[in-house]
Parts: C-alpha cells; sequence; structure tokens
C-alpha cells in the first residue's frame, strides 16, 4: 500500500512539472509573438506572425484539455478518500468509545467538504495526502486497540479456568474484537483499491501527456533555436525569449527538498505503525486459528469416536436382533415340530382306536351271529312243540290250523325283531361308519 501511494504521489508530482513547463513555454511562445508583432510594422509582416499565434493557441489548447482530465482524476481521488474517510468516522463513533481512537479520526484541520454536483472541481493534492495519512492512522490506532484487547481477553481465558463464570463475557469480547479487526482490514483493502485505480488513471494520463510534451519540444526544435540565437547578438530580447524556452524544456522541480522528505518520512513511519498493526493482528488470527483447528481436531475424533461408538452399537443391535429372529425361527420350527409329532401322535392313536373298534365290530357281528342262531332254534323246537301239542290236545286243530300259524307268524316276526342289534350295537355300527366315511374322504384327498 505504501508503495502504491508512492507511485501516485511521484505520478502526481511529474504530471504537474509537465504542465509548469507547458504552462512557461506558451508564455515564452507569447512573449515571442509579441516581440514579432511590435518588430513588425507593416501589414505584410504582421500577417506572417499569426502562423506563430495560432501555434501558441493550439498548445495552449492542448494543455488546458489535458488539465481538465487532470483535474477530473484528482477530483475522484479526493472523493474516494474523503468518503472512505467519513465512513470510517461513522463507524467508530458508533462503534468504537475508546478516546485514542476517537482523536486519530478529527484532526487539527477540518477537510473540504466534497459535492458530487461538482465532479470537476480541483483539490489540492496535499488534502487527498492528508486524507490518506489520517485513514492510515486510524485504521492502525483501531488494530492497536483490538491487540490490547485480545491480551485482556488471554488474561479472562485465565479466570475462566479458575473457575469464575465469566464465559459469555469474554466470548461477547472476542466478537467484538473481531468484528473492529476485520473492519480495520476492511478499510485497508478499500484504501489499497483506491490507490490501484488511481494509479493506473495517473499513468495512463501522464504517458499521454508526456508523449504531448515530447511532441512540442520537438516541434520547437529548442536547441536549435537557441544555437541561432546566441549567433544573433543583436536582437536581445529574441534571445531571452528563446533562453527561456529553452530551460523550462528541461524536468522542473519545485518545493522544497527537505519539506518533502518529512512529509515522506511521516507517511512512512504512519504506514509502517498500521502495517505492523496489520501484521501482528494477523499473526494473532494465525494463533488464533491454529486454536482454532486443534479445537476442530479434538472435536472431529470426538465426533468420529461417537460414530464408531453409534456404529458398534448398531453392530450389537443387529446382532440382537440376528440372534432373537433365530430363537424366534427355533421356537416357530419347535411348535411345528411339536404340532407335527401331536398330529402324527393323534393320527396313530386313531388309527388304534380304529382297529380297536374294527375288532370290537367283528367281536360283536361274530357275537350277534351265534346269539341269532341259537335263538332261532330254540324258537324253531317251541314252535314244533306248540303244534304237537295242539295236534294232541286240540280235537279242532285240522278246523282252525291258519290261526295257529296265525299266531305262529307275529312270534317268528317279535323273534326275528328281537334277534335284531340292540341299542349299544348300533351306537358301534354308526361309529363305524363314520370313520369308514372319513377314511374314504382322507383317501380322496
Amino acid at each position: 500500500m505504501r508503495d502504491d501511494f508512492s507511485s501516485v504521489k511521484e505520478t502526481q508530482k511529474s504530471v504537474e512539472e509537465i504542465f509548469a513547463s507547458l504552462s512557461k513555454m506558451i508564455e515564452s511562445l507569447q512573449a515571442l509573438y509579441t516581440d514579432y508583432v511590435q518588430r513588425s510594422e507593416d501589414r505584410a509582416e504582421s500577417f506572417g506572425v499569426d502562423s506563430l499565434n495560432f501555434q501558441r493557441l493550439y498548445i495552449t489548447e492542448e494543455r488546458d484539455g489535458m488539465k481538465n482530465l487532470f483535474a477530473m482524476i484528482n477530483n475522484q481521488m479526493y472523493k474516494d478518500h474523503y468518503n472512505l474517510y467519513k465512513h470510517i468516522v461513522n463507524y467508530v463513533d458508533e462503534n468504537i468509545k475508546d478516546q485514542q481512537v476517537r482523536e486519530a479520526c478529527y484532526p487539527e484541520k477540518d477537510y473540504t467538504v466534497y459535492d458530487d454536483a461538482e465532479p470537476r472541481k480541483e483539490f489540492c493534492f496535499d488534502e487527498v495526502f492528508r486524507l490518506h495519512h489520517d485513514i492510515t492512522n486510524i485504521v492502525a490506532e483501531m488494530l492497536e486497540l483490538v491487540s490490547d484487547k485480545q491480551d485482556e481477553v488471554r488474561l479472562e481465558h485465565g479466570h475462566i479456568m479458575a473457575g469464575v463464570n465469566i464465559d459469555v463475557y469474554v466470548a461477547t469480547e472476542e466478537f467484538n474484537n473481531m468484528a473492529i479487526g476485520n473492519k480495520a482490514r476492511l478499510f485497508l483493502e478499500y484504501l489499497k483499491a483506491f490507490n490501484k485505480y488511481h494509479l493506473s488513471y495517473l499513468a495512463r494520463f501522464s504517458t499521454s501527456l508526456r508523449l504531448s510534451h515530447s511532441q512540442v519540444l520537438e516541434e520547437l526544435n529548442i536547441e536549435d533555436l537557441s544555437e541561432e540565437a546566441t549567433e544573433d547578438e543583436g536582437d536581445n530580447s529574441g534571445v531571452h525569449i528563446l533562453e527561456t524556452i529553452s530551460e523550462v524544456a528541461g524536468t522542473i522541480s519545485f518545493g522544497s527538498e527537505e519539506e518533502e522528505k518529512d512529509e515522506e518520512e511521516s507517511e512512512e513511519k504512519a504506514e509502517e505503525k498500521a502495517e505492523e498493526a496489520v501484521e501482528k493482528s494477523k499473526e494473532e488470527e494465525k494463533a488464533e486459528e491454529k486454536e482454532e483447528e486443534k479445537a476442530e481436531e479434538k472435536d472431529e475424533e470426538k465426533a468420529e469416536e461417537k460414530e464408531e461408538e453409534k456404529a458398534e452399537e448398531a453392530l450389537e443391535e443387529k446382532a440382537e436382533e440376528k440372534e432373537e429372529e433365530c430363537k424366534e425361527e427355533e421356537k416357530v420350527e419347535e411348535k411345528e415340530e411339536e404340532s407335527k409329532a401331536e398330529e402324527k401322535a393323534e393320527e396313530k392313536a386313531e388309527e388304534k382306536a380304529e382297529e380297536k373298534a374294527e375288532e370290537e365290530e367283528k367281536a360283536e357281528e361274530k357275537a350277534v351271529e351265534q346269539g341269532g342262531v341259537s335263538d332261532c332254534a330254540s324258537d324253531d323246537t317251541g314252535a314244533i312243540e306248540s303244534v304237537a301239542s295242539c295236534e294232541t290236545d286240540s280235537p279242532h286243530f285240522s278246523n282252525d290250523s291258519s290261526e295257529v300259524v296265525l299266531e305262529v307268524e307275529p312270534v317268528q316276526e317279535a323273534s326275528s325283531a328281537n334277534n335284531g342289534l340292540t341299542e349299544q350295537q348300533i351306537k358301534w355300527q354308526l361309529r363305524n361308519r363314520e370313520r369308514l366315511a372319513k377314511r374314504r374322504q382322507k383317501a380322496d384327498l
């Protein structure tokens, strides 16, 4: 930043020297033109002198046009510095209570108020220089304040470690210090950008002005004119005018060298002070960044450990879920096996019951068959005996044989009904029929 503004100062100075050189050359040409007009008595000679007047007018107009452009550049330089200065002062008034910083914002001499309605108003470069100096001085004071506050915050951290509950207060102070430091560095970045723009404008303008100046010097051919003037000793006034033009052809230096050195030294000191404060704040920021990085690394390590623990817990949960699922599957399989075993046992029991029922049925059928045969035999013998007795005892047998037969038939029917199955046997038959029907259904399935 200091080098940029030094370049701006040097370019500004060289431009002003060239303008001074052109002005003196124009004055010399005007004096030369006046001399020739006075020397010419007739109109023919004065008519030839008009070309010299136009040459002077052309150089004058060219210089004035370049001056207007230079005034625009100076106006913009003053505008940028003045607006930045006012912006900084407003920020300090609203946010900083430190008396030393406030005093730096109000110099002994006030600056000219800038008006946007006058874009071509000329401002002295000394005011631009003072503005630049005051801006760097205010920023340096702000950075020093931040440095002092950071030292205080470090002490407060010691109190926190000792168990004093001032964490919120310290956090607020750190935030405010960080805000002031960032704002001060932002102001410096603004100033650097303005210096870059101004140097670019001045360098471009200086190149155009030097070209115009060199063309004027080449056009007038100062060295040849000065040699011819020394040979012609009859006219002392013409020699004096040409010598004046030859003198201003070189670089013109003005002002006191001691004053310029003092200004440069004071400016360099202010800028060095600001740069030292900036470097100090940068070092402190780096230290803070390292501490923050360490804290972040610790936080990351803790976060990784937590994630690993969560992952392990998730794996354990999954393993437990799998074990529970396996246990549930085993229980289901056991239940299925038990149900299958029960079904098999039931089937076996049913088969045994059926076999027993079949055996009992067969036994009952045999018993029934045997009982039916014996009953029939006894019935037949009884009938025969009754018939025989009737034949012997009853004298009316032959005539009432049909009645006897009719009496025997219901006996036979009753006996045949009695020869039927008992209620228990009927129940067994019904059960057997139901079992046979179930077997047939299973066989069909």
